[in-house]
């Protein structure tokens, strides 16, 4: 258990907490305003707050994030692509991916949020916001937490599009943009390719295709060269026996960088590829935490059980609201991520918010941010989180693709002739956030089978139900988007 900071400041006066100092900057704040947030901080959560001066506050943390989309042509994918050679000869080895090269250092004292002053979202991230709050409202449940990576599930499902026709294809394509694949794959590509990657704030993403070697299956080369060539899909011919289970499971495990070690148990007779995407995020918080503002208190979870767990304090420069939520930003190292937090008020439950939550209310909700010192509280918490997503993904069109109508023929074939279409789409992730860091990672596993200020600060505290997302500053999108019903110790 964690020393009380009473227990170090309870010989100071209020007035001696006049300063809190945040990097090389000096923040005064009036004695008796840290006062009320001290008392409003203690009758929320029974943590008490530092008083202290002299001691920098400095919020650390490091986050990690990973995810795997598995398409039955596995699909691997990242910031910057790793490729390999079009392998149609069987060669496990082969098709060795490359980590992703280091952005430019950034700036020691980066800008504000770029969204903070945007004159209108564009069409790529009105569609791609969309996309991911109605897989998040799909993902959620009520009693459990949820996390997902919108843009896991859509490289993924990319990938795959570039191997259907017809009508198929035109409910892929409605499904998750709207727009025809080859104009959303190549937004979606520049996109990726302008997230930065540095030693402090890493994103890695690695895309690959592996399918079965049989006589009875022939893939089509293009379907091959495209994918290699716009996402950079490492490709692999395997016998899908358990060796190859093995080499599946080592290449997720390494392209999430230890996060998810696992994604498939056995592989089916009927499956005939996989598409798999693989992402890793790793970063520090821009300001990191120190054991003295680390407290222990009460979350209050979705079930009304208390929950003790440790809290981590900070002071923030990024306020979010809106008609129902109170939120912030806190950044990670050079500014271009943050860890997006969303508290609805008092009254409002979690699932209520969620439900009416839309693309367009999101990006609005960012659009909100406003510069303005904000005393946040963050639990400790980690879980991990599986959903199948065929029927979510059905409920928004994409209907024909799971069944033996559904048309592949620009992907492979089959001898004797035979339908091919989509047996699973799974998608796993993990988080843990703690003083140290948080690390999260997510699977996408879609199978491909045969038929058959002076001022005082605002104040939020999660100590109850919240939303959350690790978005990228400048567009304001999240790359992973969840919710904290309960806390898992």
């Amino acid at each position: 258990m964690k020393k009380s900071v009473e227990q170090h400041f309870n010989q100071l006066s209020v007035e001696e907490t006049d300063e809190l100092i945040t990097k090389d900057v000096k923040i005064k704040i009036p004695g008796e305003g840290k006062k009320r947030i001290r008392e409003q901080t203690a009758q929320k959560t029974g943590i008490k707050t530092p008083t202290h001066r002299s001691i920098p506050w400095r919020i650390a943390a490091m986050a990690a994030a990973a995810c795997v989309s598995l398409v039955l042509i596995w699909l691997a994918g990242g910031k910057i692509f790793s490729s390999g050679p079009v392998d149609t000869q069987s060669n496990p080895s082969a098709g060795a991916t490359q980590k992703p090269t280091a952005a430019p250092p950034a700036a020691t004292d980066p800008p504000a949020p770029a969204f903070i002053s945007w004159p209108a979202a564009t069409d790529f991230n009105t569609r791609y916001a969309t996309f991911s709050v109605e897989l998040f409202k799909k993902s959620f449940d009520n009693e459990k937490n949820a996390l997902v990576s919108p843009l896991s599930v859509l490289l993924a499902l990319a990938m795959t599009a570039n191997g259907a026709e017809g009508e198929t294809l035109a409910e892929m394509e409605q499904a998750m943009s709207g727009l025809p694949i080859a104009d959303f794959s190549h937004a979606l590509l520049e996109y990726v390719y302008a997230l930065p990657s540095s030693d402090k704030a890493k994103l890695h993403i690695a895309n690959s295709i592996w399918f079965r070697d049989t006589p009875e299956l022939t893939v089509v080369e293009e379907f091959l060269r495209t994918n290699q060539d716009t996402f950079a899909a490492e490709i692999r011919k395997e016998p899908f026996d358990d060796q190859t289970v093995g080499a599946i499971n080592d290449w997720a495990d390494k392209h999430t960088d230890g996060m998810i070690q696992k994604i498939i148990e056995n592989i089916d007779p009927d499956v005939m590829l996989y598409l798999i995407n693989a992402m890793a995020f790793d970063a520090e918080w821009e300001k990191i935490y120190i054991d003295h503002y680390i407290q222990e208190g009460i979350f209050t979870a979705v079930n009304g059980k208390k929950q003790p767990t440790d809290f981590m304090h900070s002071d923030e420069g990024v306020y979010l609201s809106d008609e129902k939520a109170t939120g912030f930003l806190k950044p990670y190292a050079g500014g271009r991520y943050a860890f997006a937090a969303v508290l609805p008020n008092e009254g409002t439950v979690l699932a209520d918010y969620a439900a009416g939550l839309t693309g367009e209310g999101w990006i609005n909700l960012l659009k909100t941010a406003s510069e303005e010192r904000v005393y946040a509280v963050i639990p400790k918490f980690a879980f991990e989180f599986e959903l199948e997503l065929k029927n979510n993904l059905q409920s928004v069109g994409m209907e024909r693709a799971f069944t033996p109508q559904a048309e592949f023929g620009r992907m492979a074939r089959l001898v004797p002739d035979g339908p091919l279409y989509i047996g699973r789409v799974i998608h796993k992730t993990f988080i843990a956030v703690d003083e140290r860091g948080t690390r999260a990672g997510a699977l996408t596993n879609v199978a491909i089978e045969r038929g058959g200020g002076e001022t005082m600060p605002k104040v939020v505290i999660l100590d109850r139900p919240f939303l959350f997302a690790i978005v990228d500053t400048q567009a304001g999108l999240p790359i992973f988007i969840g919710a904290v019903n309960t806390i898992s110790n």
